[in-house]
């Protein structure tokens, strides 16, 4: 969803965090997650 025209100054309320988990054995997973600054929800 993008944020209307008549409101160029508000920012976006969900932030994306990003988790990388490193593995002894070269291998990487990388969790994304988004949180709503204002209520404190979180999605993944």
């Amino acid at each position: 969803m993008t944020r209307p025209n008549r409101y160029p100054y508000t920012k976006n309320q969900w932030e994306e965090e990003t988790t990388l988990v490193c593995f002894g054995d070269d291998s990487r997973l990388e969790l994304k997650t988004k949180r709503n600054r204002l209520t404190g929800e979180t999605k993944q």
